[in-house]
């Protein structure tokens, strides 16, 4: 089965107006979707390095491993240039545009694929919002993290792979993929599955001829890594790893050395578990809906002997990205790690409906095109929506009932720490030291809290010999929960959790 072909549209300008009356369509309802269900600030329960993000991007320093270098300037760019009351709401809203470019890219990808000019604007608009709508993206668009950014580097190869190639374009798509492996080392994972796509025996695509020129795109593409270790050491409140010290501390950082203590010794055992995992979360991701649509797809796809290239690129991810997360002993990452699959899902999803649909008249297509989505729209909106989520607001609420003037917070949770390094960023409690426990081993950590807080009396090496330096301050020392105190010290509740701990002659207020 294949779909008809129409001769090009004469009127560019006409071409141009349906194209972009689409494209802002669908843009507007998904930034709606974003921005009516995303949380009021920070959440402590989703995503809970966006205050880390939000400060490094805003002040142009060097993230958590490995740094996020091409992210945090562009977030960065977009905090400075973005309306907003503060870098948290900049963020949020550069998240949800991030979110729309994917998902316009996915669109374009099926479209790219169509000569009939009506089938490719219901095409773009049925992968859209498919990919727009679904749970991984939806959820994603409403925190502050770095996966989707990912995604949509993914999303742009695939995109640039699947139109006709130019000496510009070939450049770009090694410039890009390099891009994608700074941000994270997992974009190596797609690399078996981007080849394929890469090499077909297409006049379109890519040949071996054109490897040094993708070669030379990849090198120009690690310009971010650069950028790191140029801002390294300006920041000291965003100086993740302190890599300005030496070029093993830069080398750990962008590899990411931190969290190898996750990554088990490989076993296929623990790759067909992760694939399985994987699997059995699709109906999740997708709604069980979306899912029976998906293996409709699967089997459509299967008989169509141009599109089955994309079942075969898509096993290949499966098996590598979704095989990785079995290795990577961290099980509440798999979602985020496995975030871009949602694009091989929505592309085959999509072909596969649009050559169902073929014989049905236009306006029937047309209908079709939008009530699928939202029929996956309204299956999961209610468990996404996080309007109601104020558990970053809570936190801030207590630590301004507990907190003196000019008091030490003590924190152990990342989330914890990160709300209130954003939350100071955008003015709030400048008096307050935000101390995280769990970080003082960490020299980099230590030396930078010092500089921004000379007062504070942080000596030894260890962590256990600078968290008892840190006991002897004469300034109040809150903490959200019980930590046990120190000899001479006592833990006195404040209430919700919180307590001081303080010297016999100290008291909390």
């Amino acid at each position: 089965m294949s779909f008809p072909r129409i001769s090009r549209d004469p009127n560019r300008l006409d071409k141009f107006l349906r194209i972009f009356t689409r494209s802002f369509l669908v843009s507007l309802i998904l930034f709606l979707t974003y921005s009516l269900t995303r949380p009021p600030y920070l959440s402590l329960t989703r995503g809970t390095d966006g205050g880390e993000l939000t400060l490094a991007s805003a002040t142009f320093g060097v993230a958590h491993p490995p740094g996020y270098g091409l992210y945090t300037l562009v977030a960065g760019l977009a905090i400075h240039t973005l309306p907003g009351d503060d870098a948290v709401q900049k963020m949020q809203t550069f998240s949800s545009l991030i979110a729309i470019i994917v998902s316009l890219l996915v669109g374009g990808v099926v479209a790219s694929q169509l000569t009939d000019p009506l089938y490719k604007r219901q095409a773009f608009t049925l992968a859209a919002l498919l990919c727009g709508w679904s749970r991984p993206v939806w959820e994603q668009a409403l925190m502050i993290e770095v996966y989707l950014f990912l995604a949509l580097l993914l999303a742009g190869l695939c995109w640039m792979i699947h139109t006709r190639q130019t000496t510009t374009k070939t450049f770009l798509i090694g410039h890009v993929f390099g891009l994608a492996l700074t941000h994270h080392l997992t974009a190596l994972l797609w690399l078996p599955g981007m080849f394929i796509l890469l090499w077909r025996q297409d006049t379109r695509r890519i040949t071996v001829r054109h490897s040094p020129l993708l070669l030379l795109g990849f090198v120009t593409g690690l310009w971010s890594w650069l950028y790191l270790r140029v801002r390294a050491g300006h920041v000291p409140q965003a100086n993740w790893g302190g890599i300005e010290r030496g070029i093993d501390a830069f080398v750990a950082h962008i590899t990411a050395q931190d969290y190898r203590v996750f990554l088990q010794s490989f076993s296929l055992d623990a790759v067909l578990q992760g694939i399985v995992q994987w699997v059995k979360s699709v109906p999740t991701q997708i709604t069980p809906f979306g899912a029976v649509l998906l293996l409709v797809g699967i089997i459509i796809t299967a008989r169509h002997r141009q599109r089955r290239l994309w079942l075969l690129a898509a096993g290949v991810w499966i098996v590598c990205v979704a095989g990785f997360t079995g290795l990577y002993r961290a099980p509440e990452t798999q979602a985020a790690y496995s975030l871009a699959l949602i694009i091989p899902i929505v592309i085959i999803t999509t072909m596969s409906l649009m050559n169902l649909m073929i014989s049905w008249s236009w306006i029937l297509r047309e209908i079709m095109t939008w009530c699928l989505p939202l029929m996956i729209f309204f299956s999961h909106a209610q468990i996404i929506n996080q309007r109601g989520d104020t558990s970053g607001l809570d936190f801030l609420a207590q630590v301004d009932q507990y907190a003196p003037a000019h008091a030490i917070v003590l924190v152990e949770r990342d989330g914890e720490t990160f709300l209130l390094w954003a939350a100071q960023h955008d003015g709030w409690r400048p008096d307050v030291t935000i101390v995280n426990g769990t970080l003082l081993h960490q020299d980099w950590y230590a030396e930078a809290l010092v500089i921004l807080n000379p007062d504070i009396p942080l000596t030894g090496t260890s962590q256990a010999e600078r968290l008892q330096s840190l006991y002897t301050t004469t300034r109040s020392l809150i903490a959200p929960r019980l930590i046990k105190p120190p000899p001479r010290m006592r833990a006195i509740p404040l209430g919700q959790g919180w307590y001081c701990l303080v010297r016999s002659t100290d008291v909390c207020h």
